[in-house]
């Protein structure tokens, strides 16, 4: 994604909202396309932990959307805080419920009849 637009050294980023170099210390950078953002600009009150993508670059790994749903994205890390995946906030609501597979770790609608399920022998969940 760098390769479609210039690219700019640490020292010489600007936040890609409001075109400023001043800030630096809420300044945060994609991990994707590596724009960098104030958070401020962003609508964020401090930097992310981990993993952060950008509105140009964010998809929900689960369902393939590009807009948050009803809520913020949410950016899903194992116990040890490695990344996961990045959800939308209703695909977000079902993996808090429990509701995903732990093989592929996507989510799914426990009441939907329409979508053919297994119960998995080792943690009985259905998948």
């Amino acid at each position: 994604t760098v390769s479609r637009y210039p690219w700019d050294c640490p020292a010489c980023k600007m936040c890609d909202i409001c075109d400023k170099r001043d800030g630096e210390e809420s300044l945060m950078f994609c991990d994707i396309c590596d724009r960098g953002y104030h958070t401020y600009c962003v609508n964020m009150s401090e930097l992310p932990r981990g993993h952060w993508e950008c509105r140009l670059c964010v998809t929900c790994s689960c369902c393939g959307t590009n807009v948050p749903g009803e809520g913020p994205w949410k950016f899903q890390h194992n116990e040890h805080m490695k990344f996961l995946q990045t959800m939308c906030y209703n695909c977000s609501v079902w993996w808090d419920k429990g509701w995903f597979c732990p093989a592929c770790l996507t989510v799914f609608d426990y009441d939907a009849t329409n979508n053919p399920m297994v119960c998995c022998d080792n943690c009985d969940r259905w998948v």
